[in-house]
């Protein structure tokens, strides 16, 4: 099993992209500081796999935030930095979010056999 703390805001689907295809300036800024507190994977989990991710967020962020939205950026940032081999190959993905005084996401991957 593999568990990641990132002490850092989650992004939001919704600040990600610009129209369909096109990442946002926030999105990029988002990546770059993940870049710089996430080490790459020695080696990716291949095959199928599960994740669980926490988001951590003080309350005026917990009372707006929709926990989906956070999957998509987190995923292809895991996918990039080498952890997962590719998102595909996730069976199940659980996340939750937790009412806190910091941002921050956890993730833990695990094969899934």
């Amino acid at each position: 099993m593999i568990e990641i703390l990132l002490p850092i805001k989650p992004l939001s689907v919704n600040d990600a992209w610009q129209g369909r295809r096109f990442k946002s300036p926030a999105y990029r800024q988002y990546e770059t500081d993940i870049a710089k507190i996430l080490p790459r994977a020695k080696q990716p989990l291949t095959g199928w796999v599960n994740l669980f991710y926490e988001v951590g967020l003080p309350s005026k962020s917990f009372k707006l935030s929709d926990t989906a939205n956070f999957e998509k950026p987190l995923v292809d940032i895991l996918v990039k930095a080498g952890y997962i081999e590719d998102d595909c190959k996730i069976i199940e993905i659980t996340g939750r979010k937790v009412c806190k005084t910091d941002f921050y996401v956890k993730v833990w991957i695990k094969s899934a056999l």
